[in-house]
């Protein structure tokens, strides 16, 4: 059943790569209800008072609403139904039936996504966390360069966890409060805690069980050795600081 409920999905997976997009469109026409707008490659928007639609040359229509819910609707009778905000997708086959599955904890391509601690000493507790409530991407090298995985957020979190021994073992930390540094990565942003965030990677420092500082920068940055570099030495100074 997950195996066939998986085949549903990925069925479903190239709706995320359209989209509604007003740039370039001129206003056609102006009713009551709703606007016509025309893009010069001819496409057609109506633009309603809580949601826009547009039919692509394959015959499916795309309805964008207002608060972050979307419909696909193909020509062959199916639906997707896209509710962002509360990561759930509904996919309504051709005689009617619907299956919801929930996103949460999962990429926009419905790979699970797992939290990873490392614990850097257990006394006081020294631990790094890559959150899987925070992100949408697994904690992976998923990008290739040459043969190589260059995504990067892997890459960052073993420097992370690296650069935190490291700090804590050349200068002993025995009679203080606990560490918890607490990665998370929002890459594609679309669903969930994610929805309408930055495309970014946060790094939360907590000491005590208190939240005492937040970091963030592009995940861009990621693909960048040197700038990766550079984010790690900020944050490790800034836990130095917290010492």
């Amino acid at each position: 059943m997950k195996l066939l409920l998986f085949v549903f999905l990925f069925s479903f997976i190239s709706a995320d790569s359209f989209d509604i997009d007003f740039s370039d469109a001129v206003l056609k026409e102006k009713k009551a209800e709703f606007e016509v707008y025309i893009k010069p490659n001819g496409t057609e928007i109506k633009k309603y008072k809580n949601y826009s639609e547009t039919v692509l040359q394959d015959n499916t229509t795309i309805r964008k609403y207002s608060g972050g819910k979307a419909e696909y609707i193909y020509a062959d009778g199916r639906k997707l139904i896209i509710d962002r905000p509360n990561s759930l997708r509904t996919y309504v086959s051709s005689d009617g039936k619907e299956q919801t599955i929930s996103m949460k904890g999962r990429t926009p391509y419905g790979e699970e996504i797992e939290s990873i601690s490392a614990v850097i000493q257990k006394e006081p507790l020294i631990e790094i966390r890559y959150s899987s409530e925070k992100s949408d991407d697994i904690l992976d090298n998923d990008e290739e360069s040459n043969g190589k995985k260059i995504n990067g957020i892997k890459i960052f979190f073993d420097d992370i966890c690296s650069s935190t021994r490291k700090l804590f073992v050349s200068d002993k930390y025995e009679n203080g409060e606990s560490f918890l540094i607490e990665v998370s990565f929002c890459r594609f942003a679309e669903y969930g805690f994610c929805y309408g965030k930055d495309k970014a990677v946060t790094v939360e420092i907590y000491k005590g069980g208190k939240k005492k500082e937040t970091y963030s920068f592009t995940w861009i940055d990621l693909k960048s050795p040197q700038k990766r570099k550079v984010h790690i030495e900020k944050i490790i100074s800034r836990i130095n600081e917290l010492r």
